[in-house]
């Protein structure tokens, strides 16, 4: 599941077009801090981009379209299938979002942040693929069609695409709230203990969440799967 996972973000340009915006995001972000001095918007470079990427994978089941039919008909485990999936994301995900969280300090931003902003990234990271494995079993959303251009406007019900996508967001926010308090605490005090314990709580937390998110998603997977097929075939 990985291994074809992967190939899909090589291979499919509406995986690949999602991406686009990520290696814009630290040159942006850079460009606005020499111009004003201030790099406390490029501390956020990295949480914001381990947004992006998680989040990337909630309308995986939706890419698949009417070939999610080979899962159904071979009987791929839910649990299997979320976890190759969210291994995938994360085998670039991670490298990824670990180089810019750092970005930030190599331009001169206070080194002491540096753990309480990996401890949020990661958490966000983390969470986030759980969350998404949890969404895309859940729901199908309006998505480009296979072999068109991911720029293209999909078919399909198009406000409960954005009710999904919207609502998903906001729950990602809210899993993430004990590591952005734990950061705007390190803001505020500027004691470097809130940051440190950042940097345990967010792996272990977000860790844990995704363990849940693989699990319960491989678990609607299992219970849904043929009527997950059926809204597929309609999206067509």
């Amino acid at each position: 599941m990985a291994a074809r996972s992967l190939s899909y973000w090589l291979r499919d340009p509406r995986y690949s077009g999602s991406l686009v915006v990520v290696p814009l995001l630290p040159v942006l972000f850079l460009f606005q801090a020499t111009q004003t001095g201030s790099y406390v918007l490029l501390l956020f470079v990295g949480p914001l981009t381990a947004f992006l990427l998680a989040w990337s994978i909630s309308t995986d089941v939706s890419y698949d379209n009417t070939a999610f039919a080979l899962h159904v008909a071979t009987g791929v485990r839910g649990v299997h299938d979320r976890l190759g999936r969210a291994m995938a994301c994360l085998v670039f995900a991670l490298p990824v979002v670990l180089g810019l969280s750092v970005l930030p300090f190599l331009f001169g931003a206070d080194w002491q942040l540096l753990p309480g902003v990996l401890g949020l990234s990661l958490g966000v990271l983390f969470s986030g693929v759980g969350l998404s494995s949890v969404v895309s079993a859940r729901y199908t959303v309006a998505v480009p069609l296979p072999g068109d251009s991911p720029f293209k406007k999909p078919p399909g019900n198009v406000a409960q695409t954005l009710a999904v996508q919207f609502g998903g967001m906001g729950v990602l926010l809210v899993l993430v709230i004990p590591e952005a308090a734990l950061l705007a605490a390190q803001f505020v005090t500027g004691s470097a203990l809130p940051g440190w314990i950042n940097l345990v709580l967010g792996p272990v937390l977000g860790l844990a969440l995704l363990a849940a998110g693989v699990r319960l998603g491989g678990k609607w997977l299992d219970a849904r799967g043929p009527e997950l097929l059926a809204q597929l075939a309609v999206n067509r």
